[in-house]
């Protein structure tokens, strides 16, 4: 392939050569999410939620399923990428879930978001309202699958907050008192979740503090066990609320649950990667901020989850993050990572990806420099010098690069870039793995739509065996080859399927109705199977599926869950990545 003059043109030549029936991100083409019409601009704004099951697989074999013991996914071949904190997130990962609240909206009564700037203090509370003004915050928005019951709120100082009785929830005000409030939310009963209104508050003593705790708990000897009343602990301890627990019990059972056979936990949309703003240290995300969901999570909550189900983290640097940024990040790490875990370092995500603002930045910064040739030369150029150097960074920090994964990121489709990317300055004699991103699937246009919404399941399987996975094998090769010349583990940093419409084809409804179907087939299990093993066959190491729960929409269905406490026997994605990890212990 001729040599690309522009970024953006790498993803569009790379991805149209393969043919239409390979995806945008089986060409390592990234995020291709587009608009997310589940972040609504009012509470009666029209929702994308995370669509029922329809299709059930048979029962998970119990003799595939993994034993118990904390570290026992240190042998797993597989790692996974988690889901952004959004409100309308289903992976639900954290207990509290005002930490998983949209930033707060200036409004009145007559209208949801007025644009007027609200009065927050240096954690994000709202210290005083203005006249007639409302701050609101939504959660559990948009979808239907969470563990219903009384979720109780509790808050400190002084005011009024009001919730928007939708017909998801109800205020028990018998049950509550100042400090204290108690809400009934069931979800079955609408994808509209908690609106939490401040109407008034003490400049003096203003509310602050808020958390929200939903029903049930975890048991005292395993933290990956819901529990309430109906389903008690038995021998893994008592069963405690997570209001008792309060900040004890960060992560949601459930959550952890489903993460806690995975080897590595890739954690690019936990930080907010992609078109950061995050520049300088004091930039970061605190463990003391109101809410999570606008700068991602803070260090110290990725370190703890690492700990807590023995997973190497994987940590992408922001893209302008300076060096001071890079070594308190690394200090903080290094400081306090459980002994024998170690930390993947990346920096940024798919920089060459023209859609993102980091291959825009590493662009100027190339050319700024006068290091390589044209606009792609400048800007892989840029990624491999920047990465060479957050590399040292580290080791600086760490007293050396034992404990580390130095990994250098490149487009599947187009082994040229790796080759590039590890030659420049032979920073791929520094590294300790190269990735890519093997997904499979579709990104079908309007022209090609009109062919795949023929299409049944079976036959998208045929053409997905027939034609796709060759061109997936192919990629894998080509990477594996320049891993080779470096000496460097072929790793995948993202991977899985991605059938999709683009450009208008989204709003195709069959369309979007084969997909579902495609993914929620029980057949699809045996796909990911062979997925799987083509990628071992090929000389593929660790594989990091995106991602472990995500709702699906129009614009993606990367989620091997579509909720956090689907059962296995109804997930076969999630069934088929369970499998290989017991049947596929690391083979290398």
């Amino acid at each position: 392939m001729a040599r690309p003059m522009l970024m953006r043109t790498i993803f569009a030549v790379v991805c149209l050569s393969a043919g239409s029936v390979v995806a945008a991100r089986a060409c390592g083409g990234g995020s291709s999410r587009g608009p997310d019409s589940r972040h609504p601009s009012s509470p009666n704004a029209e929702l994308s939620s995370a669509a029922t099951t329809s299709s059930r697989t048979s029962p998970p074999n119990k003799s595939l399923e993994p034993p118990r013991g904390t570290r026992w996914n240190r042998r797993s071949a597989l790692g996974t990428n988690l889901a952004s904190f959004t409100e309308w997130s289903t992976e639900i990962p954290l207990v509290d879930q005002f930490k998983l609240s949209r930033r707060w909206t200036s409004g009145t009564e007559e209208e949801f978001d007025d644009q007027r700037p609200l009065d927050v203090d240096q954690h994000g509370w709202v210290r005083r309202l203005k006249p007639r003004q409302i701050a609101r915050s939504l959660m559990l928005w948009g979808i239907k699958h969470y563990r219903p019951g009384r979720f109780v709120v509790r808050y400190e100082g002084k005011g009024e907050i009001r919730y928007h009785e939708n017909s998801a929830n109800r205020f028990i005000r018998s049950e509550s008192k100042p400090g204290r409030h108690v809400i009934d939310v069931r979800p079955e009963r609408s994808n509209e979740g908690i609106l939490l209104e401040i109407h008034r508050s003490d400049p003096a003593d203003y509310i602050r503090n808020i958390r929200v705790y939903p029903p049930g708990g975890a048991c005292s000897k395993r933290a990956s066990r819901w529990c309430d009343s109906a389903h008690p602990c038995g021998s893994e301890g008592q069963c405690q609320s997570f209001e008792e627990l309060g900040r004890k019990q960060v992560f949601h059972p459930d959550f952890l649950d489903r993460i806690k056979t995975y080897s590595v936990l890739r954690f690019m949309d936990f930080m907010n990667t992609n078109d950061s703003a995050v520049a300088h240290w004091s930039d970061r995300p605190k463990v003391t901020d109101a809410t999570w969901t606008p700068r991602g999570a803070p260090i110290e909550i990725m370190v703890e989850l690492a700990n807590l189900v023995s997973a190497d983290p994987w940590f992408t640097m922001p893209h302008q993050a300076d060096d001071d940024y890079i070594e308190r990040f690394a200090r903080e790490v290094r400081s306090s990572l459980r002994p024998g875990l170690r930390a993947w370092i990346e920096y940024s995500n798919e920089v060459w990806n023209g859609q993102f603002a980091q291959a825009q930045y590493s662009v100027e910064q190339g050319q700024r420099l006068g290091i390589g040739e044209g606009d792609v030369g400048a800007g892989l150029s840029f990624y491999a010098r920047r990465s060479s150097e957050m590399f040292r960074i580290w080791e600086r920090a760490w007293g050396g690069s034992e404990g580390l994964v130095r990994v250098l990121a490149a487009q599947s489709g187009n082994a040229w870039i790796a080759g590039q990317i590890a030659s420049f300055e032979q920073v791929g004699e520094r590294a300790d793995a190269l990735a890519i991103a093997p997904y499979f699937g579709i990104s079908a246009d309007m022209k090609e739509a009109k062919r795949v919404r023929r299409m049944s399941v079976d036959d998208l399987i045929s053409e997905t065996r027939s034609k796709i996975f060759p061109e997936v094998a192919r990629q894998i090769r080509t990477n594996k080859e320049v891993a080779q010349k470096y000496e460097l583990p072929l790793v995948a940093y993202e991977g899985g399927q991605h059938f999709v419409g683009v450009m208008g084809a989204e709003n195709d409804e069959k369309l979007n109705q084969l997909f579902d179907e495609f993914n929620r087939s029980p057949k699809i299990k045996k796909l990911y199977a062979d997925y799987l093993q083509l990628w071992r066959e090929g000389g593929g190491t660790w594989f990091m599926h995106f991602v472990n729960c995500d709702g699906w929409s129009k614009w993606g269905r990367w989620g091997a869950l579509e909720y956090a406490s689907q059962p296995r026997a109804e997930a076969p994605k999630f069934d088929a990545l369970q499998e290989f990890i017991v049947r596929h212990p690391r083979w290398w």
